[in-house]
């Protein structure tokens, strides 16, 4: 019975969201402990795992048979790749093997895991953006990418929208206000431009799904009235505090320097060579010696681009059914309950993210949070209100 106890949820919840908050303790704190946060998700995991098969509630659905041959095929093609290839990278393959294991050990995330996770990626990004303010040359000394750095910060901020808008006591909509200025001055000092827009635009559209109809009418009409009279008497003071800011040298140069983004090299490069890879792909880490051997970037910037340019026809299928699980899951989840527009609000952040930075063998977060969307689903014929799982008593 203690293996399906509330408290092992807790411990699920207490690490997953320690392994997304890794780049902010590197950061904040000096040290990695990746790896540890790893190992001890994937042992709750199993425990939950056998508490459910002792219970007889081990039952393998169509998606998850479906995950697994995807995820077997995508396995053994790399590791096929990565025996014939002159110098493997086993890192690589770990990595891909690591981003699989996430996605089933995030189908024993539930609510109460959920809760844990957000408490801690509020803690730390409250921390971090403080430490922003106060000193933000020690975190830019730690040498973390500046976009690493803005993760936890910008996805805060976005988790603070639904905690306004669907929280029940004022004095718990008042703590999501402050923590969401707090994270709003500390994003705003970063370099960071995906994570802004994100950001920004979230703060603005998210309500439409939130809100009912009548309340959805209101914060159109309130919102319009007051940026309009904000924008009008502090015109100056917001056009210069933007203009000092450190995301808007970013911003300014993607708008005058277009044509030179580097960006549109990248997916150039993987265009002109679809030739060469489309039916088979390069093989397990061999994109970047076959595209991107002389250049400033390394892999193609995109999840699906790199899993085609990777492992070829099977990877693009692969990545693309990888996406549509994903994102339909998205629309069988409540917008009304706010843990579960949390877990979307996480999943669309990391994937946007990944659709235009980072390699694939970073992308273990994402599989993650995938998971937590596909499992966490009822379909609309097994009940007419859809609310992530509740723990095991």
């Amino acid at each position: 019975m203690i293996l399906s106890k509330t408290p092992l949820y807790y411990l699920m919840g207490l690490f997953a969201g320690l392994f997304i908050c890794n780049q902010t303790i590197k950061t904040v704190f000096r040290f990695d402990l990746i790896y540890l946060y790893f190992f001890v998700l994937v042992f709750i995991s199993s425990l939950i795992y056998i508490g459910k098969l002792i219970k007889g509630d081990g039952k393998l659905s169509k998606q998850v048979f479906i995950s697994i041959s995807f995820f077997s095929s995508i396995l053994i093609y790399a590791c096929v790749s990565t025996y014939y290839i002159e110098s493997p990278n086993y890192t690589n393959l770990f990595e891909i093997l690591a981003c699989f294991i996430l996605f089933f050990s995030a189908r024993c995330v539930n609510k109460d895991s959920l809760k844990v996770i957000v408490f801690v990626v509020l803690l730390f990004s409250v921390i971090q953006s403080s430490m922003l303010i106060l000193n933000r040359s020690y975190l830019y000394s730690s040498g973390i990418n500046y976009l690493l750095m803005s993760f936890v910060v910008a996805l805060s901020t976005c988790i603070c929208v639904p905690g306004v808008l669907l929280a029940k006591s004022i004095k718990i909509k008042i703590l999501f206000i402050v923590i969401a200025l707090i994270n709003w001055v500390g994003l705003l000092s970063m370099q960071s431009r995906a994570a802004f827009i994100f950001a920004f635009f979230y703060l603005i559209i998210s309500p439409l799904f939130l809100l009912t109809n009548k309340s959805k009418a209101i914060y159109i009409a309130t919102l319009s009235l007051l940026g309009m009279l904000i924008f009008s008497y502090f015109y100056k003071e917001i056009i210069e505090f933007y203009q000092n800011s450190a995301v808007y040298a970013r911003m300014f140069d993607l708008i005058s320097n277009f044509e030179n983004e580097p960006r549109l090299d990248v997916y150039g490069r993987v265009y002109n060579s679809l030739g060469e890879f489309y039916l088979t792909g390069y093989g397990l880490g061999e994109t970047t010696p076959n595209l991107y051997k002389y250049t400033k970037d390394k892999y193609p910037h995109n999840f699906i681009l790199e899993f085609w340019t990777e492992f070829g026809f099977l990877g693009l299928f692969f990545s693309l059914w990888l996406l549509f699980i994903g994102v339909k899951s998205c629309f069988f989840l409540n917008f009304n309950k706010y843990y579960n527009a949390v877990a979307v609000t996480m999943y669309l952040f990391f994937l946007m993210n990944f659709m235009k930075s980072f390699t694939i063998y970073d992308s273990a977060i994402l599989f993650f949070l995938t998971g937590v969307i596909c499992t966490n689903i009822r379909t609309s014929s097994s009940s007419a209100s859809i609310y992530l799982k509740e723990s095991a008593a």
